[in-house]
């Protein structure tokens, strides 16, 4: 009851075919436990009548669900949906809900083994009208990647008290994600997230990504390492505070560690940027793909191409 509450308007659910085995344990109280196993052929799912339905596909898990003396737990073993029966995605899960004492409130902890993203923004399909613009334009997009080690928890307090609170925890494998917004396209992302509602650290560590800053730049550019740890933090006024004291990049032409703050309001108001940077080993052959091609003249890149390469022969 708390989690329905806070959910969005009910989904509608259809199937070509549903079947589940189940076996029950009871006592005097009623179900202890109940072992499952559970078969959908071409599962969509909808928010309401009109709206248009999200596929999931043929889905099968088996599931293990058992009353607990302050809520229960479930275990879900072998989910597979999305996609043909040769290329599903595959994870293991468990949820688990706390009932606190009287009337403070209810825990939701879960963990997930793995999950494809892609899988993961379909569903978000379902929550267009939740999601902040950026999310909205992902919708129906092309997302790599995969979570693993994911582990969450939400309090749910009584109805008509604070908002509710949570934490994620996740491990992002081979991120790839198409030019949205301000946020340019990136490919082979590996992430390690720490977050909640209003502060979170987000550590990159990763080799052979792509980062396409076009048109801000003339060519997208292979990083063969990026490592840095990121820190970010709700302002009292509303604003985002993003943060890092040491961001390591390299290219086959340059080394760079950077400090940079960023600070953004929800307003949409153009963010202040503190970026201070650090350059070594590069290649001034190669700084036409470095220069900010979209704010300079053509003859003015043409005069610094020219230039920087002549200095630097005859410093040789």
């Amino acid at each position: 009851r708390p989690l329905s509450q806070r959910l969005p308007a009910a989904l509608k659910l259809s199937s070509r075919e549903l079947a589940i085995q189940s076996w029950l344990q009871l006592d005097e109280d009623g179900v202890t436990e109940v072992l499952a196993d559970l078969r959908i052929q071409r599962l969509r799912l909808a928010r309401g009548a009109d709206a248009p339905a999200v596929a999931i596909g043929d889905l099968t898990a088996l599931a293990r669900w058992r009353r607990q003396a302050d809520g229960w737990q479930l275990q879900v073993a072998d989910l597979s949906a999305f996609g043909p029966v040769w290329q599903r995605d595959r994870t293991d899960a468990a949820l688990m809900l706390r009932r606190a004492q009287g009337d403070g409130g209810t825990r939701l902890v879960g963990r997930v083994a793995s999950i494809g993203l892609q899988p993961l923004a379909t569903l978000a399909g379902l929550l267009a009208d939740e999601l902040p613009a950026i999310g909205r334009e992902l919708i129906g997009q092309r997302v790599d990647g995969r979570l693993s080690d994911t582990v969450f928890r939400i309090d749910l307090p009584p109805a008509g008290s604070e908002p509710l609170d949570w934490r994620l925890r996740t491990s992002v494998d081979g991120l790839g994600l198409p030019a949205v917004g301000p946020v340019p396209a990136v490919d082979g992302l590996d992430l390690r997230v720490d977050t909640g509602p209003d502060q979170g650290i987000v550590e990159v560590d990763a080799s052979d990504t792509t980062i396409d800053l076009r048109p801000g730049l003339a060519e997208p550019t292979l990083l063969t390492r990026l490592a840095g740890r990121f820190q970010w933090r709700r302002m009292p006024a509303g604003s985002i505070h993003l943060w890092t004291n040491a961001l390591t990049a390299e290219t086959a032409d340059l080394g760079s560690v950077s400090r940079l703050s960023i600070c953004a309001h929800p307003s949409g108001t153009s963010p202040f940027i503190d970026l201070h940077s650090h350059f070594t080993n590069g290649d001034a052959e190669a700084m036409s793909r470095y220069l900010p091609v979209a704010v300079m003249k053509d003859e003015l890149v043409d005069w610094l191409n020219r230039a920087v390469v002549s200095w630097a022969r005859r410093c040789v």
